[in-house]
């Protein structure tokens, strides 16, 4: 396996870890909120007003995010599969950096550079 596929593994890895984790950050805060809690203020600078349905979308969007990433991205590149990988995995990077999701959509588009460069040294090696 090359170095290159294997970054862009680690780094897809570490993307999905990050957003498991802000997941369940956001699901202890809702359950906090909904239960009769004021806001914690620990995973996001909130204001006093902010509704609890606020925080469980964030906590539902990261759910998806994590899912859209192992399932688009993650099991292809398991598969052995980056040149399907590509893709997704440069749309779910600019759309996590578009809503929110700073750390794991640069480590998404890094994963797609890094593909890239997996793919391009696999054509030259094969010419």
């Amino acid at each position: 396996m090359d170095s290159d596929f294997r970054w862009a593994v680690i780094l897809v890895r570490v993307s999905i870890y990050i957003t498991v984790f802000l997941f369940f950050v956001f699901l202890a805060e809702a359950i906090y909120l909904f239960s009769g809690g004021v806001p914690l203020r620990l995973s996001y600078p909130i204001s006093e007003t902010i509704d609890r349905y606020y925080i469980l979308t964030i906590c539902l969007i990261e759910f998806l995010w994590f899912w859209l990433t192992y399932l688009a991205v993650y099991l292809k590149m398991k598969d052995g599969l980056p040149e399907k990988a590509e893709k997704p995995s440069l749309l779910l990077g600019i759309l996590q950096l578009l809503f929110g999701g700073l750390l794991s959509g640069v480590l998404l588009l890094i994963s797609w550079v890094k593909i890239r460069d997996y793919l391009r040294d696999q054509q030259l090696l094969n010419a």
